[in-house]
C-alpha cells in the first residue's frame, strides 16, 4: 500500500495546484499529506518500504514528506533476539537512508504519544521531509490477535499478562493527579463499552455502499451490462509492419546492415 498512498497524495497535491493555476506552486505540499502505518517487522523486512523511501526526495515523486507511524509491538515475535531478524540494531534503521528523524515514544503514555505526533507533523510541515514515530509497545494477543505467541515467546508473554493495560495505566495516573475520580473512570469505561456493544449489534444489519467512482472519477463510472472498453486490438499486418521497422532501425543504428547486407 505504501506506493499507492504516496501516489494518491501526489495526485491530490497536483490537482489542488492545477485548480489554482499554479502547477509548480511550492505551497502544494501543505494541501495533502501522506501518513503510513507500519508494523516493526514489516518496516524492517519488506522491500517496498525501502523502495518507497528511495523516491521520497525525487522531484517527480516527492510528496513533501511522509509521517510514518510504526507500531513497535515486537510483532516479529518468533525470534528471541533482534539480531536474528535483521542486520541492524533497530528496525527503523532503514529510514536513515534519507536521514529521516526517528522519534521513539512509550505506547503506555498517551500524552507523550500525542506530543510526539504533533512534533512530527510540525516537522513535516516546516521542512517537507519524512519523519518516523517509533511507538514502543506490545501486542497482548499475538499476531493478528488469533495465534498463541507464548509458544515462541513464553517469558515475554508471561510479563505481558502481568502488565496492566494502557487504559488502566493512564487512568491510575489521572486519578493520582486528581484530574478524575475512580467513579468518573468507571462510568466512562462503562459508557464506552455500552457504545461498542450497541454498534456491534447495529453492524450486523449494516450494508456498505461500495461506490468506487465518486467525485472527479464520476464520469468514468462503468454501467452494468455495457462494455465500454472498445476495440483495443490491432491487425497482424500492422504488428508486422511495426516490428520490421523497429528491427531494421535498430540493426541500422548498430551498423549491422553495412557489414552484412541482406
Amino acid at each position: 500500500m505504501d506506493p499507492l498512498v504516496e501516489g494518491k497524495t501526489r495526485a491530490l497535491q497536483r490537482k489542488s495546484a492545477q485548480e489554482r493555476s499554479a502547477e509548480r506552486d511550492a505551497d502544494r505540499f501543505s494541501r495533502a499529506m501522506a501518513v503510513q502505518l507500519h508494523g516493526d517487522a514489516a518496516f524492517a523486512g519488506q522491500g517496498v518500504v525501502y523502495e518507497t523511501f528511495g523516491f521520497a526526495k525525487t522531484p517527480s515523486f516527492t510528496t513533501g514528506g511522509t509521517v510514518h507511524i510504526v507500531v513497535n509491538n515486537q510483532i516479529g515475535f518468533t525470534t528471541s533476539r533482534p539480531s536474528d531478524a535483521r542486520s541492524t540494531p533497530y528496525f527503523s534503521d532503514v529510514a536513515k537512508m534519507i536521514e529521516a528523524p526517528i522519534c521513539p515514544v512509550n505506547g503506555d503514555d498517551p500524552e507523550a504519544a500525542i506530543f510526539v505526533t504533533r512534533l512530527a507533523l510540525q516537522y513535516q510541515q516546516k521542512f517537507n521531509k519524512d519523519v518516523v514515530i517509533d511507538m514502543i509497545c506490545y501486542r497482548r494477543f499475538g499476531h493478528n490477535e488469533g495465534d498463541e505467541p507464548s509458544f515462541t515467546q513464553p517469558k515475554m508473554y508471561q510479563k505481558i499478562r502481568q502488565h496492566p493495560t494502557t487504559l488502566n495505566v493512564y487512568a491510575d495516573k489521572l486519578i493520582k493527579e486528581g484530574t478524575i475520580t475512580k467513579e468518573d473512570f468507571n462510568k466512562m469505561k462503562t459508557d464506552f463499552k455500552n457504545l461498542l456493544d450497541e454498534q456491534f449489534k447495529t453492524a450486523k444489519n449494516y450494508k456498505p455502499k461500495l461506490e468506487w467512482y465518486e467525485g472527479v472519477w464520476s464520469r468514468y463510472k462503468h454501467e452494468r451490462g455495457k462494455d465500454k472498453r472498445g476495440i483495443t486490438g490491432v491487425s497482424l499486418d500492422k504488428i508486422k509492419k511495426i516490428g520490421n521497422k523497429n528491427t531494421w532501425s535498430q540493426l541500422n543504428k548498430l551498423g549491422c546492415l553495412d557489414r552484412h547486407p541482406l
